[in-house]
């Protein structure tokens, strides 16, 4: 079974304000930044034999996640959503660059119906990068390669990201068993760690063996 998660160094612990485990495909967390909140959704998709009705689920699930956020919240999306969108000047879809990859089928809609409705954008079409650096999976045999792995971004804050590309060899093969790429996304944010909030004031305990305080407490 493969579930939605995160993995966080120090200071993303330390901004973390909450998180929240929506279901096996779907973990939510968030930050709390210098300017704003960044709200991080962890997805996965189910594979592709999976059932239309699964599909659905997920993206229902996904939508009123999304819809909860603060909309003042930079919101980050990131995973394996199974999907080939294509480029915008094929499609023409607002949440979609140039630099897709792939031919669009039905399987797809749900994606690129879901990107415009909260105006969110796909991060990894907005760059041009060569093919090596634009697949995220490759079959074991070599023959087929896609992109099902993404970064999605709210188009508000679109000029936050200054790159998506995806690092092969990073994450597969003999080194953790897996058959698809590490990606990464390159976004200007500084992250600050919650305040602290104070310990309560302890009771005095001693103050009981007053008289005074004993005559006070009896009236």
């Amino acid at each position: 079974m493969v579930l939605a998660g995160f993995s966080l160094n120090i200071q993303a612990q330390k901004a973390l304000i909450e998180w929240e485990p929506v279901s096996f495909c779907l973990a939510k967390a968030r930050f709390r930044s210098k300017l704003f909140n960044v709200a991080v959704f962890a997805v996965y998709e189910t594979t592709r034999v999976s059932s239309e009705q699964a599909v659905y689920t997920f993206y229902t699930e996904l939508n009123e996640a999304v819809k909860k956020t603060p909309e003042r919240d930079h919101l980050i999306i990131g995973g394996n959503l199974n999907a080939q969108v294509g480029s915008r000047e094929a499609n023409g879809d607002k949440s979609l660059g140039i630099h897709g990859y792939g031919e669009r089928c039905e399987r797809e809609i749900r994606l690129v119906q879901f990107t415009p409705a909260n105006n969110i954008v796909i991060a990894k079409t907005l760059y041009r990068h060569k093919p090596s650096h634009v697949i995220m999976w490759r079959s074991r045999d070599g023959k087929t390669s896609s992109q099902l792995d993404y970064l999605l971004v709210s188009s508000r804050w679109r000029s936050s990201v200054q790159n998506c590309r995806a690092y092969r060899g990073l994450d597969r093969g003999s080194q953790c068993g897996s058959d698809q790429t590490l990606v990464k996304m390159f976004v200007k944010i500084r992250l600050v760690a919650r305040k602290r909030k104070e310990p309560p004031n302890r009771f005095d305990i001693a103050r009981l063996k007053e008289q005074a305080v004993v005559e006070q407490l009896c009236l």
